[in-house]
């Protein structure tokens, strides 16, 4: 197994090792770079723009990820590219 092999697999280990807990308990915090929630988005109405057709959209779950303060001052160190 390669170095790459190896770090892909770890990665991918750790990766579903949050999606778990997040699945579990609904959120899932890793130091040093953040917390994934879910979070219910209610059902609402809403209107086409193109159409000004009125449409019911369901209510779902997404993630949210709120980056902890050690990787937002992290990214911002880095010069922006043009």
């Amino acid at each position: 197994m390669t170095t790459h092999d190896f770090s892909s697999d770890a990665i991918r280990r750790a990766f579903e090792t949050v999606a778990e807990i997040l699945l579990k308990h609904g959120r899932a915090e890793v130091d040093g770079f953040g917390v994934f929630e879910l979070y219910l988005w209610k059902a609402r109405r809403a209107r086409n723009p193109r159409t000004g057709e009125r449409i019911d959209i369901p209510a779902k779950r997404v993630v949210r990820f709120k980056p902890a303060g050690a990787l937002k001052a992290r990214a911002a160190e880095r010069p922006p590219e043009e």
